[in-house]
């Protein structure tokens, strides 16, 4: 996640800038101008997000309902899993990179078939759009078991109390860092919709400059939220700072 992050705000300044740009510098070939203007990487870090946040959802339903907590992720299983998420993050962005063009008169880089952006818009809707209700409905369950879900019958021994409490210190972190994911992703999709179907394609520079600010807020907001809710990330965190900021930190996030 903190990879992805880095990654999108990079990339996601470099389009910002680029795109101000008047012409393309004559130094630069027509692909290396169109990757600074619409990075991949830039997309492939979201994507890649995507899929870490379902794979945490997925792995927090299974520890939370499973009473052995098989569903636990291993060293082992990441190995695999975070290689394949970013393998076919880098795949799906492939395709529309490659169908980009520059326009020498406009100064822009477009698909060479306009469906081929049309398809890429719906396909990173759709597939947003299904792991937010996915996520939605393995956190339901989460919260339910671990907040709602009381068996007032038998009291749970000392150490599981404490396991409990972890796990609902866990949970509320990765709900934090997932809802703010998908309000700040969906706004952004629904934008690009609601150009190409209501506004015939034609952009809407406001909408685009609140939902940008959205996104790389989201970026930004994730170490935050994670020193809110994890005592432990707060002290790893508090360890890598210099002297100077420590008495700061410690201010504002209490260890």
């Amino acid at each position: 996640m903190a990879v992805s992050d880095v990654l999108y705000s990079t990339f996601h300044l470099s389009e910002l800038i680029f795109k101000h740009i008047p012409t393309k510098p004559e130094s630069m070939s027509r692909v290396g101008f169109c990757f600074a203007r619409n990075p991949p990487l830039q997309w492939a870090a979201a994507i890649s997000s995507i899929w870490s946040l379902v794979v945490i959802a997925v792995e927090r339903y299974f520890v939370v309902t499973d009473i052995h907590g098989n569903g636990k992720l291993s060293m082992e299983k990441l190995k695999v899993i975070i290689p394949c998420i970013w393998i076919f993050s880098l795949v799906l962005q492939l395709p529309p990179f490659l169908s980009l063009n520059y326009d020498l008169d406009t100064n822009v880089c477009l698909p060479l078939e306009p469906w081929i952006y049309l398809i890429w818009i719906m396909t990173h809707f759709a597939f947003i759009l299904t792991s937010s209700v996915l996520m939605a409905g393995l956190y339901s369950r989460v919260v339910y078991t671990l907040w709602f879900k009381q068996d007032h019958g038998n009291a749970l021994p000392p150490e599981q109390q404490v396991v409990l409490k972890v796990r609902k210190r866990v949970t509320l972190m990765v709900l934090t860092v997932t809802a703010i994911f998908a309000i700040c992703w969906n706004s952004d999709l629904s934008l690009h919709c609601l150009e190409i179907f209501y506004f015939k394609g034609r952009p809407l520079p406001l909408g685009r400059a609140i939902i940008h600010t959205m996104l790389m807020f989201n970026a930004a907001v994730n170490p935050f939220a994670y020193a809110l809710v994890n005592q432990r990330f707060r002290k790893k965190l508090y360890e890598l700072l210099p002297p100077g900021l420590r008495l700061f930190s410690v201010r504002v996030f209490p260890l």
